[in-house]
């Protein structure tokens, strides 16, 4: 009869909070973000209306709404990862 190779069970490290929270943190951040990308765009189109045509105004404001969208993600996740380092610290 063959022995089986003995085993021993090593438990896994634990994860720090912040890295369990990471998915609901992403998407607390992208749901926040598209919500002030949304309203900014309805702002922008609305105070541009009468300046230029149609098309131009949509893009401007499309564009304005992108940018801002990405700078609030970028700032409210860098300072999460602030926080967190600080906890850790």
């Amino acid at each position: 009869m063959t022995r089986l190779p003995h085993f021993e069970f090593t438990p896994a490290p634990r994860k720090r909070a912040w890295d369990r929270l990471a998915n609901a943190r992403n998407a607390a951040l992208g749901v926040m973000s598209s919500a002030s990308g949304y309203y900014t765009f309805k702002g922008v189109a609305t105070l541009l209306q009468p300046e230029g045509t149609d098309v131009l105004v949509k893009a401007g404001a499309v564009v304005f709404a992108l940018a801002v969208t990405a700078g609030i993600w970028i700032f409210w996740y860098h300072c999460l990862e602030i926080a967190a380092e600080a906890e850790e610290n």
